[in-house]
């Protein structure tokens, strides 16, 4: 390894685990004067040591607002402080909770979930929130009081034996039709009861807690959502979780794109007749990129001609940096050569979190990685927890080729830093 010039000391491994955690596939879901955070796809993976996997979380989740991915709370202890969720309104892939000791997890301000991705078809997962060693301790309190809206996905709450209130629910206000709800749970009697004014559904004490129902209440006339009984209280069709008015500016969260403050069915183009030469030009108001519209596409992430910001060109289609952008061009003809791969955190990398033996084969003459290239100890001595086996180091060699990594980039501010969140903007 010293003929690579690599080194793996155990107080490193932090580092690594950030990078990796840092650079998990970027989304385009950035909401306007919103801080953003990335999300992860670890699932039920501790990164470290309990305290290095904390830090992470905390690092990743403090003052953030949108996560762009999925939002994995796992392994809190019971001394652990939780406050760093507080911030978070969406979520653009699923939300899993899981072996938390903790007593309290305050998603205050959580108030949709897009399940963009699913854990085990959920796009809400509670499951195994105790402590075995003590069963005083393990999570009581999950007070998601402002969580009116789960787009597609599931609901799936089981093995809980201490939280509260979460059966008293009525999950079908929030969840779309067809999704199952699987809620095991029946509120120990240690639980507070439902304040009167809740009528019977809450997510804790108090009537700061009682459930605010938006679409069993709404008047047959109202498209979707509503904020009372009356059909004037109808939101726009355009609206996801509830709203403050008719308009497609007064949602409180967006269906399918937001453009600014305004709820779209999809982002506007603009097509003008030049006079000059007597044709139709095609100009594009806004790229689509996931659920908002953008005035340019994010960093990684390529234009096509149909206005919208992919992370990969179509197979008839080749990567062209153009005006310091990256455009699909359509090919004429057979498509030029080079081999472009998966990094960690994309294609059949999306859940790996390193380079292993199992997988430095696929980077051979590799010109181009979309991801990441993160290595880690075990990626050279192997982990008998994952069955990863050992790699001989020679085999970093197969990296030689690598001219661009999409994932990374060094000497500018167009990356966050660390795992804090970052400001995007689309106006």
């Amino acid at each position: 390894m010293k003929a690579l010039g690599l080194k793996f000391e155990p107080r490193r491994l932090s580092v690594f685990l950030t990078i990796f955690l840092l650079f998990i596939r970027q989304s385009c879901n950035a909401e306007v004067d919103r801080k953003v955070c990335l999300g992860t796809n670890n699932k039920l993976t501790k990164l470290g040591t309990t305290e290095e996997h904390y830090k992470l979380l905390k690092e990743m989740y403090s003052g953030c607002e949108i996560v762009l991915g999925n939002l994995e709370i796992t392994y809190l202890e019971s001394y652990h402080d939780a406050s760093f969720l507080k911030e978070i309104q969406e979520v653009a892939g699923y939300v899993l909770i899981a072996f938390n000791s903790v007593k309290a997890i305050p998603l205050i301000n959580l108030r949709v979930i897009r399940g963009n991705n699913l854990y085990k078809d959920s796009a809400l997962h509670i499951t195994f929130n105790f402590n075995e060693s003590n069963n005083t301790l393990g999570l009581e309190e999950l007070p998601m009081r402002q969580l009116k809206e789960i787009l597609q996905g599931e609901v799936t709450i089981t093995r809980n034996p201490r939280l509260c209130n979460l059966d008293t629910i009525k999950w079908k206000d929030i969840v779309h039709s067809g999704n199952d709800i699987d809620v095991k749970q029946s509120s120990p009697s240690h639980c507070p009861t439902c304040a009167e004014d809740c009528k019977g559904s809450c997510w804790g004490s108090g009537s700061a807690n009682c459930q605010t129902l938006t679409k069993l209440i709404c008047a047959q006339q109202c498209p979707g959502r509503c904020r009372g009984p009356s059909p004037s209280d109808c939101c726009h069709s355009q609206c996801a979780a509830g709203c403050t008015g008719p308009r497609e500016t007064d949602c409180l969260a967006c269906l399918k794109f937001r453009d600014g403050d305004t709820c779209l069915e999809s982002c506007s183009w603009t097509n003008t007749y030049n006079l000059r030469t007597n044709l139709v030009e095609v100009g594009y108001k806004k790229y689509a990129c996931g659920s908002t519209c953008v005035n340019k596409c994010p960093y990684n992430y390529m234009v096509t001609d149909f206005g919208t910001c992919v992370q990969k060109c179509s197979e008839n289609s080749y990567m062209v940096p153009e005006h310091g952008v990256l455009r699909c061009i359509e090919c004429d003809g057979p498509c030029p050569k080079g081999k472009i791969c998966n990094g960690i955190g994309y294609g059949n990398l999306e859940g790996v979190l390193s380079i292993n033996a199992s997988n430095i084969d696929d980077f051979e003459n590799c010109t181009i990685v979309l991801g990441s290239i993160v290595i880690m100890k075990f990626s050279i001595f192997g982990d008998r927890y994952t069955n990863t086996s050992a790699m001989d180091p020679a085999k970093l060699k197969k990296l030689k080729s690598i001219r661009e990594i999409t994932d990374v980039k060094n000497a500018t501010n167009e990356r966050p830093a660390s795992g804090k969140s970052m400001l995007l903007k689309t106006n």
